[in-house]
């Protein structure tokens, strides 16, 4: 029933991790030689905390996570070059809608069930409630990121970021699973 579509994973593992990888590559060498810099990664409460039906996009933001603690302990002996990475949870922008928009031509194109759960989960990700923030609240954490002697590894942005942080770390799987599962359920 559930198919994860190639496509959709070139498309978000493009986006979201080599062109950051790409971006990295092109600027740690004038870090590496300047013995500073910030880099910044922009992940998701989705690069640790999984949502049923959005698979690619989880998917690369956990590669996202992932990529930045390895760049991290390899810039150790680095003191002053620093991998930060931005967590953001739901955030008023319009990323759920463009997407939204391209899985309603394929849902016309091939009609398939797994498209219209993905739906109903973008659709339900798009609504405005009370704890998604303005963009302004990510700039504000990139402002520390950036401008702080030593910043943190992680920054979280929303209340649901944090709670999920703190859930995933002390329940135990089957909760989450159990959890994440009822409040995300097609």
């Amino acid at each position: 029933m559930i198919t994860l579509y190639r496509d959709m994973i070139k498309s978000q593992f493009a986006t979201n991790v080599f062109g950051l990888h790409q971006l990295t590559q092109a600027l740690l060498p004038c870090m590496l030689k300047q013995k500073s810099g910030r880099i910044i990664h922009v992940s998701s409460v989705l690069g640790f905390v999984p949502t049923p039906f959005l698979g690619a996009y989880n998917a690369s933001k956990y590669a996202v996570e992932g990529l930045a603690d390895t760049l991290r302990l390899e810039l150790r002996p680095y003191k002053n070059i620093h991998v930060v990475v931005v967590q953001p949870g739901p955030i008023q922008s319009k990323l759920f809608n463009n997407a939204r928009n391209e899985v309603s031509q394929r849902i016309k194109r091939k009609n398939q069930e797994h498209d219209q759960f993905l739906l109903n989960a973008m659709n339900k990700n798009s609504k405005d409630h009370c704890f998604k923030q303005g963009p302004e609240s990510v700039a504000k954490v990139f402002y520390k990121g950036l401008t702080k002697k030593r910043p943190k590894s992680h920054y979280r942005v929303t209340l649901p970021c944090h709670a999920a942080y703190w859930f995933k770390r002390f329940l135990p799987r089957f909760f989450m699973d159990y959890f994440l599962s009822k409040a995300n359920k097609p």
